[in-house]
């Protein structure tokens, strides 16, 4: 597995040392940034799984860092663990509305900051598995769908007498139902309905299975 990259950002030398010895040693890529515009700088080349922001800074504050993360659209996933001296409770809800994970609050404990660090790193990891199996499946039922599309009949027949159309539509994507019109051998015409219950890929195949045996019987 990779290493996950790690964005620490504090004006304080004694800080950052502090957390790099607490962090070091634990497969981590650690990133350093002494001051907010440098923070921005590497997290949009880096794209790191988590950062720990310090808040009090000069020039830049770690709320305003956190709000250009935010308003970032390849950035604002990134998971944000605010660290600061300041204990009161608005402090903190003023981060977490920003959009911070956490606060922890210094002076730091080492095995907080470990605790905390690995919590969201975990969280920040399985979300994105999630989200690549919901891409997956998503691309699935797409294909799916469009084979679907391929096996409702182009056009309808022309027959004496009677006026034909008709509407698919699945909820989704791809869905059990179908319907067709089947010229036998002999000139007759078959109108097919299936059914299979459920929606998604399952029913999708099973259905376009069902399609194919009935079109094969009728053909021998």
């Amino acid at each position: 597995m990779n290493e996950e990259k790690v964005l620490l950002v504090d004006d304080n030398p004694t800080n950052l040392q502090v957390l790099v010895g607490t962090l070091e040693g634990r497969d981590y890529n650690l990133l350093i940034a002494k001051n907010g515009k440098n923070a921005l700088t590497i997290a949009r080349k880096a794209r790191p799984d988590l950062i720990l922001l310090d808040i009090m800074m000069p020039e830049m504050d770690g709320y305003e860092v956190c709000r250009q993360l935010k308003a970032d659209l390849t950035l604002q996933e990134i998971p944000v663990i605010f660290l600061s001296a300041l204990g009161d409770t608005e402090d903190k809800v003023q981060g977490l509305n920003l959009g911070a994970v956490d606060y922890i609050t210094k002076p730091f404990q080492p095995e907080e900051v470990i605790a905390r660090v690995n919590t969201h790193l975990t969280i920040y990891r399985l979300r994105r598995e999630v989200q690549k199996n919901r891409d997956e499946l998503e691309y699935e039922l797409q294909i799916v769908a469009e084979e679907q599309r391929n096996l409702l009949p182009q056009r309808l027949p022309q027959i004496e007498g009677l006026k034909l159309s008709a509407h698919y539509e699945t909820s989704r994507y791809a869905g059990g139902d179908y319907y067709d019109i089947i010229e036998t051998p002999k000139g007759d015409q078959w109108v097919t309905i299936g059914d299979v219950s459920g929606h998604g890929v399952d029913s999708g195949l099973i259905m376009m299975m069902a399609q194919t045996s009935i079109l094969s019987k009728v053909n021998n």
